[in-house]
């Protein structure tokens, strides 16, 4: 949800008019985002916590 309240500030309506493709490019940037949010925070958050407790 964070994601998306991200991309709805961008305001990518003012440039987009059609929908549908408005929907789209909405709906693939918060899946990209999510995955790219994903990835960062288990390669840094949480390999870093676990290196530093010595569980890894």
């Amino acid at each position: 949800m964070v994601i998306y309240r991200a991309v709805e500030k961008l305001d990518i309506a003012r440039f987009i008019s059609n929908s549908n493709l408005l929907y789209l490019i909405t709906f693939l940037t918060v899946i990209i985002g999510s995955i790219a949010f994903s990835a960062i925070t288990k390669r840094y958050a949480i390999d870093v916590a676990l290196n530093k407790l010595n569980l890894k």
